[in-house]
């Protein structure tokens, strides 16, 4: 908490010094995202805007700082004007397919999902989000596809792998899940927690088969295991 009071000091210096540098405010913004004040980095970031209206990023940042306030219809707006700005912005079209997801709307989302893979190939939490929609639209097979693929990409991400691990336990699999869902929780063990899972995104159908495989002796032992 102090390392980011002093930045926050610091930060307020320099705007102070240079009030029409965009740089000053984003730099403060990231200190207020961090300490979750999201609407002292939303004045922030309306007056970075307001500075450079044609930086994508800006955008990008603020509709991040919508979605934790909830007001997506915002944050969709800022997304848009992101990739109107930087049409080759894969994390643009991530974040929108995220707002589309939280709202429902599958069809959306999985476009922007696939036109963030196409911008980047290596885009793992996309490709993540694939899954969790085909598993709760009854593609098991095209969900555990997805994931597979997001740990050639990068085996340290903890999250495809106790999503495999929960697929492969559904389908009887009992050891091969045990085993990746080991390695999950020593990756991070707050895969073991429904709560971290809905706000990944997991649907109904894959928490709820989650919550099985968290039954199982096993798992138990790691979770409350210090």
């Amino acid at each position: 908490m102090s390392n980011y009071q002093a930045a926050l000091a610091d930060y307020n210096q320099a705007i102070k010094l240079e009030p029409d540098d965009a740089d000053g405010y984003r730099l403060r913004d990231n200190v207020y995202f961090q300490l979750k004040d999201y609407q002292a980095a939303l004045a922030d970031y309306n007056q970075a805007i307001k500075i450079q209206p044609d930086n994508a990023n800006a955008y990008l940042v603020r509709g991040n700082v919508y979605s934790k306030l909830k007001d997506y219809q915002a944050a969709l707006a800022d997304y848009n004007q992101a990739i109107k700005i930087q049409p080759d912005n894969a994390n643009a079209y991530f974040y929108r397919g995220v707002i589309y997801q939280k709202q429902g709307s599958d069809r959306a989302a999985l476009a922007d999902y696939n036109q963030a893979i196409a911008k980047d190939g290596k885009l793992v939490a996309a490709i993540i989000n694939i899954g969790c929609i085909k598993y709760e639209n009854g593609d098991v097979e095209g969900a555990i596809g997805q994931w597979q693929k997001a740990v050639q990409i990068n085996g340290s991400v903890a999250e495809p792998q106790m999503a495999l691990a929960v697929a492969f336990y559904a389908k009887g699999e009992q050891q091969k899940a045990l085993n990746m869902a080991q390695a999950a929780l020593r990756l991070d063990k707050s895969f073991a927690d429904v709560e971290v899972l809905k706000e990944n995104l997991w649907g109904t159908r894959l928490v709820a088969e989650a919550q099985k495989l968290f039954s199982h002796p096993t798992i138990q032992a790691l979770r409350t295991k210090q």
